[in-house]
C-alpha cells in the first residue's frame, strides 16, 4: 500500500518475518521506550513517497497476498 510500517512483534515470529521482507518497514521486538522511539524515528526518516514505497513492495504483495498465492498455499 506504500504506507510506513512500524511493527512491534516477537522476535522470530511469522509476522516479524513478513514485515522484515517489506521494503521500508521497521520492526522492533520490545516495548522499551528507547526502542520504540528509535523505531519511530527510523520509520519517519524514510523520505520516499507513498508511490515509491508502493512500487518497491508491489512484487512482494503480489507474490504473498494474491489469489494465486492463496490457492497455492491451500493446495500445498
Amino acid at each position: 500500500a506504500g504506507v510506513r510500517i512500524l511493527g512491534i512483534t516477537d522476535e522470530g515470529s511469522e509476522l516479524s518475518g513478513i514485515l522484515c521482507d517489506v521494503e521500508g518497514a521497521v520492526v522492533i521486538h520490545a516495548w522499551e521506550k528507547q526502542d520504540f522511539i528509535e523505531g519511530l524515528r527510523a520509520s519517519m526518516s524514510d523520505v520516499r513517497s507513498h508511490e515509491q514505497r508502493r512500487l518497491l513492495n508491489a512484487p512482494l504483495i503480489t507474490r504473498s497476498f494474491s489469489t494465486d498465492a492463496l490457492v497455492n498455499a491451500i493446495i500445498r
